[in-house]
Formats: C-alpha cells, sequence, structure tokens
C-alpha cells in the first residue's frame, strides 16, 4: 500500500477524530468499558479495509467486485462503530 494523500487524510482525520472522542469522554466524565473499545476498533480495521478493498479492485478495473466488497465488510464495519458510539454516549457517568 502506498502513502498516498488519500490515507495521510484519513490518519490526520483519524487522529483529529480519536482526540476529540477523549475530549468529549473527558468532559462527560464517561468511561467506556473494554469492550466498547474492541468493537469500535475492530469496526474501524472493517472501515478501512473496505475503503483499501474498494479502491485497490477499481484499480484492477473488477467494478462488481469492489462494490460488493466494499459492501460486505464496510456495512458491518459501520454497524460495530455505530454499536459502539451508541454505548459510549448512553453509558453511565463513572
Amino acid at each position: 500500500m502506498e502513502l498516498t494523500p488519500l490515507w495521510i487524510l484519513i490518519a490526520i482525520l483519524l487522529t483529529v477524530g480519536f482526540i476529540q472522542l477523549l475530549n468529549w469522554l473527558k468532559r462527560n466524565d464517561r468511561k467506556p468499558a473494554w469492550w466498547v473499545w474492541f468493537v469500535g476498533a475492530v469496526g474501524l480495521l472493517l472501515v478501512l479495509m473496505a475503503v483499501q478493498h474498494y479502491l485497490g479492485t477499481l484499480e484492477e478495473m473488477y467494478f462488481t467486485a469492489a462494490w460488493m466488497g466494499a459492501l460486505i465488510l464496510g456495512i458491518p464495519g459501520v454497524l460495530l462503530l455505530v454499536v459502539s458510539g451508541w454505548r459510549m454516549a448512553a453509558g453511565k457517568s463513572s
């Protein structure tokens, strides 16, 4: 995988988003359980894998495989991110 401007932008956005998440958790005095972090990390990895698969397969001109792989990896990833975010927002304050 090359370090293209897209991946640099994704890395910057992820860093800024993670810092904002930590600041929000600290401001609202929330301490999510370990499994919430794990579910979020797996969801994020699945979404990043979907992006990589889509771009790589599209470069090889396999359009149907690009969409199918992105959907197969992306939908569960987004669902796991939603569950993780919901648990962080709805969790108890410590």
